[in-house]
């Protein structure tokens, strides 16, 4: 049902959403998550996670009720390639400091994250949308 109110709307097309069904990792949180569980998430066919909305689905489902779930992700774990404990250890050791990745366009946090700018832009885009999914319902 969303992909089709998504499709047949017009007033969606020109917004240029992106819409994506996906496996949402669950974590007790609030947490930052290792690169090795991140792997292992990615390994076991997880697309993203976090640290709410299941414990809510596991209660709705238990009570026989169906159950629609969006996420507007606004934080994603980036794929460079992060010195390891043992080389930033190493790098200061030395007297040098670790060499990070640095991408001009993102706000970088220690942990390897970007920031998007996505929850003031996509506002009106989830509003509108849940607006047209509940006029189908």
């Amino acid at each position: 049902m969303l992909f089709k109110t998504w499709l047949s709307s017009p007033e969606l097309q020109k917004r240029k959403m992106s819409l994506r069904e996906c496996i949402y990792c669950f974590t007790p949180g609030p947490a930052n998550e290792t690169r090795a569980e991140y792997r292992a998430m990615r390994m076991l066919g997880g697309d993203v996670v976090g640290s709410s909305t299941i414990p809510e689905v596991e209660v709705a489902r238990h009570c026989n009720l169906e159950v629609l779930c969006l996420s507007l992700v606004t934080t994603s774990a980036t794929d460079e390639k992060l010195p390891s404990a043992y080389d930033a250890a190493k790098a200061e050791v030395e007297g040098r400091p670790p060499s990070l990745p640095v991408e001009e366009d993102h706000l970088m946090t220690p942990t390897g994250f970007t920031f998007s700018s996505a929850p003031s832009t996509r506002l009106k885009d989830m509003s509108l949308l849940l607006e047209k999914l509940i006029g189908e319902i």
